[in-house]
């Protein structure tokens, strides 16, 4: 069916995102790979960003009610990088009818058949718990702007992850509708390379098998004939 596979470890946000339950940037995560293209990536998703930033001025403007406005911007903000990974979803479809005449011209299409359901999960799971740290972390802090600055690398990194993983995974169940039963990855790094198979089972799709594998990964799906 169209449902894909979730990972049987229980914390897939754990797994990728750069960063424990308190919310500081792991060690390993260089300051320049934060800053790559910031400006550009913001702009991208200016609209997510713009409600985060709402939320922090409700927030200091109101912040007895803080835990309405959390509960209510969970659902708007969720809602908002849902939209965007359909339209992810779109182009990574869009992606593979344009190469298809390259890849194999012969091939006719069938249904394409994809349920978005576990990105769905991923992102309520991924703004829960970032406006869970958030909100402990103005247990102690008074400067309710600089938390919000603080934590906003967290919405980057599920901005620059679960959207591109929803492409690369439409783009796939394309490739499935075409009769092909696997597709390759072109890694962008050797420790991607190590970790993780370079085939994919169009048979059997695993959500942590689909590029990226990570926050900033450059790592891309591609059919051959």
């Amino acid at each position: 069916n169209g449902a894909i596979k979730l990972t049987k470890n229980k914390d897939i946000a754990n797994k990728n995102m750069p960063a424990n339950q308190h919310g500081v940037t792991s060690v390993k995560l260089k300051e320049s790979l934060i800053e790559t293209d910031k400006k550009k990536d913001k702009a991208k998703f200016k609209r997510i960003y713009d409600m985060y930033y709402s939320l922090d001025r409700d927030i200091r403007k109101n912040s007895n009610n803080k835990d309405v406005l959390f509960s209510l911007y969970k659902e708007k903000i969720s809602n908002a990088i849902l939209t965007e990974v359909k339209t992810f979803a779109e182009n990574g479809i869009l992606k593979f009818e344009r190469e298809i005449s390259k890849i194999n011209g012969n091939k006719t299409k069938e249904s394409i058949n994809y349920s978005l359901d576990a990105f769905e999960l991923q992102i309520n799971s991924d703004i829960s718990k970032l406006f869970t740290d958030i909100n402990k972390k103005l247990e102690t802090e008074t400067d309710i702007d600089s938390v919000f600055k603080v934590f906003e690398y967290r919405i980057r990194f599920i901005l620059e992850f679960i959207p591109q993983k929803s492409y690369w995974y439409a783009y796939l169940k394309t490739g499935q509708s075409y009769g092909f039963k696997q597709a390759h990855i072109k890694f962008n790094s050797d420790e991607d390379k190590k970790k993780f198979p370079s085939i994919i089972s169009l048979t059997d799709i695993h959500y942590e098998e689909i590029p990226p594998f990570h926050p900033f990964c450059g790592c891309e799906v591609y059919f051959m004939k």
